[in-house]
């Protein structure tokens, strides 16, 4: 019964990875949290850096339907899912900003073309998210980043992402934390039918 339940779950195993970070206004923002994964049911979470899913690579899945998507659509549906656990934490709603909105989405597509989540960036004066959002014309006193790499409809891909995020310690406290009051989400589709999801964190000021 035991490896007749094993099965089952293998089969209906979906990928997520996921990745976050946090740093305040320096010339060298450190990544915050540890190397080593945690393993949480089908979510693999690593703060700082992203790693592999143990044992089978990720499904390849169908981009009919999810083509159709729009990703603009989908990020504002993330939002609202990540104000949604803010308010029911007791925290202000986040309130989308257009910097952070850019540099999210051209991140995203950037993580699409590669196939992975990593925080650091391949492109010379946006390897870090604290570069990526100024070169998107943003600033923050106090920034943070949450990254997902999934497969999933584009109906559940909102709710699955913010899910996801809720079960690493590491990304629940970007989205819960109280200092923040800006976001931007990009959302992209990899040519492998997997999701890539940015999302951007900012202080007020």
């Amino acid at each position: 019964m035991k490896y007749r339940y094993l099965a089952l779950s293998l089969l209906t195993l979906a990928l997520t990875l996921a990745c976050s970070t946090r740093s305040a206004a320096a010339q060298n923002p450190r990544l915050l949290g540890t190397a080593k994964p945690k393993v949480l049911g089908s979510v693999v979470a690593t703060e700082g850096r992203s790693v592999a899913l143990p044992g089978r690579p990720a499904a390849r899945r169908s981009r009919k339907g999810s083509e159709d998507a729009d990703p603009d659509a989908l990020a504002r549906a993330v939002l609202a899912e990540v104000n949604a656990v803010r308010r029911r934490a007791g925290a202000r709603p986040l309130r989308a900003d257009a910097a952070l909105t850019r540099a999210a989405t051209r991140y995203a597509q950037e993580l699409a073309s590669r196939r992975e989540i990593e925080h650091v960036s391949r492109t010379p004066g946006r390897r870090t998210f604290r570069q990526r959002i100024a070169a998107a014309g943003g600033r923050a006193r106090i920034a943070g980043e949450n990254l997902a790499r999934m497969t999933a409809s584009p109906s559940s891909l909102p709710e699955r992402a913010v899910r996801a995020w809720m079960r690493s310690p590491g990304h629940r406290a970007n989205m819960l934390d109280r200092s923040y009051a800006r976001t931007g989400i990009g959302v992209w589709l990899g040519r492998d039918g997997v999701w890539y999801v940015v999302q951007e964190f900012a202080t007020a000021d």
